[in-house]
């Protein structure tokens, strides 16, 4: 009688993104305190208005980069974070966040990819 044998598989590789998400979730650990509104000031309207108008000057700035070919992840960063705080309805915001922390992540991930 023969006996099969089967070849080993390597390992899976480690998602970057779950050791990412791993470091974050310590962070958020270590940063629970007092809630803090989302945006805070004397006059948040005021402040919320002013993320509009910025989320506007760096649509209009990485709109230029990409015609030029130098946009980079820094203005998509910057958009994203004033969009989210320019937002009024909670679910928006809690949106624009999410799309804010996926470009975070993308960027975290490009500077492990790089020291590889």
């Amino acid at each position: 009688m023969t006996e099969m044998t089967t070849a080993k598989r390597g390992g899976r590789k480690a998602d970057p993104v779950t050791a990412i998400l791993a470091e974050i979730k310590a962070l958020v650990k270590d940063r629970q305190g007092e809630p803090l509104p989302l945006r805070g000031g004397l006059n948040s309207e005021s402040g919320r208005l002013h993320y509009v108008e910025q989320e506007g000057r760096w649509s209009a700035i990485n709109a230029a980069r990409s015609v030029a070919g130098t946009l980079g992840k820094d203005g998509l960063i910057l958009e994203d974070a004033f969009a989210a705080l320019g937002e009024v309805d909670d679910a928006d915001v809690r949106r624009a966040l999410v799309l804010l922390a996926a470009e975070a992540i993308s960027a975290v991930e490009d500077i492990d990819r790089r020291s590889e």
